[in-house]
């Protein structure tokens, strides 16, 4: 029985995420996704130095960190003489 996620030549046939990948992609060789560094310059990622990915990435992880903190203590009463 023949895969229906192949074609005949034995390549896998693109789905949903491949064309986001590929859209993605394509934006990125273009110079539309753009970082903004915390001095308000813009700049395409793809011209980031490795320094500035690192502290992207750093910056990213500390924003995901902080909103996750955030969420858990919504609901959460402090004492005020704590």
């Amino acid at each position: 029985m023949k895969s229906r996620l192949a074609n005949s030549d034995g390549c896998r046939l693109a789905n949903f995420d491949d064309l986001m990948l590929e859209r993605w992609l394509r934006q990125r060789e273009s110079k539309k996704i753009i970082w903004e560094t915390k001095d308000g310059i813009r700049l395409p990622i793809q011209e980031m130095t490795d320094s500035h990915l690192k502290n992207a990435i750093e910056c990213a992880r500390r924003r995901i960190l902080d909103n996750a903190l955030q969420n858990e203590m919504i609901g959460c009463e402090v004492d005020a003489l704590d």
